[in-house]
């Protein structure tokens, strides 16, 4: 999930996995 992270953090943010989303704003 970090490759979603370090590229799109914004993404992550919005959600697309829950640990994503939350390690990006938790």
């Amino acid at each position: 999930h970090k490759l979603l992270i370090e590229i799109k953090p914004a993404q992550a943010g919005t959600g697309t996995s829950g640990d994503t989303g939350g390690l990006v704003h938790p």
